[in-house]
């Protein structure tokens, strides 16, 4: 066996994907595609890959994974990208491997060069797929190519669907982590802007939550316990 390997992701532009269309079902099954991205999508692709490894950090959309051998975590970090394609379309995830070198610090150190590489990654283009030439349909809400035409005869783009199989779901994780609730009933949450619009309501508000630069903080904290000898590992 190799020397252990980080394997860190994180997704770009989440505002813009949430917000892509104007459509309170869309927004919220994004969210929970975000959310499930990092948490119970990504346990079950590590416990499917079948290597030995453990989640050190999760969140935002983004985590960070130590593998016990670096070429799984490369293996992993390979077939990663097409795995998010699938789960959640027109969401752009950047993700980078690094080895961790022997000695105190040297897993600090490689979370480090990790963030590192992730923020060279985050600045290169991609490319939206699929492309949209003179002959293709657009969905009306996102400008998207249409690959379907929804219940109510509107075309919509690769991505919709599965953001409103999302939040068509029973159990919405991002309702209970809000709220605190055990349990979580659908009618009490509207799916639709004119559930919480009209003429007795007069002002609807969105919440964003921007965490910017918490990695960072993370990171910074992270190196200064190793600079006095601490092994900070979640």
């Amino acid at each position: 066996m190799g020397s252990p390997g980080l394997f860190g992701f994180a997704a770009k532009e989440i505002q813009g994907y949430v917000f892509r269309s104007d459509k309170l079902k869309d927004m919220v099954g994004a969210s929970e595609l975000v959310n499930d991205l990092c948490e119970s999508f990504l346990d079950e692709c590590l416990r499917t890959s079948g290597a030995a490894c453990r989640v050190l950090s999760r969140a935002a959309g983004s985590a960070r994974v130590r593998f016990d051998d670096a070429a799984d975590a490369r293996q992993f970090a390979a077939v990663w990208p097409l795995l998010v394609d699938e789960f959640a379309p027109g969401l752009v995830v950047v993700n980078a491997v690094v080895e961790v070198r022997a000695g105190v610090g040297g897993e600090s150190q490689a979370l480090a060069a990790l963030d590192d590489r992730l923020a060279i990654e985050r600045q290169t283009p991609w490319p939206a797929l699929p492309e949209i030439p003179p002959i293709v349909d657009r969905a009306p809400r996102t400008g998207g190519a249409a690959v379907a035409v929804d219940g109510d005869g509107e075309p919509v783009d690769r991505e919709t669907p599965q953001k409103r199989r999302a939040a068509a779901a029973t159990n919405n994780h991002l309702v209970q982590k809000l709220t605190g609730a055990d349990s979580f009933r659908r009618a009490e949450w509207p799916l639709d802007t004119d559930e919480i619009s009209g003429p007795e309501r007069d002002y609807v508000c969105v919440l964003h939550a921007d965490g910017n630069d918490l990695g960072a903080t993370v990171r910074d904290l992270k190196n200064s316990a190793a600079a006095v000898g601490l092994e900070v590992t979640s």
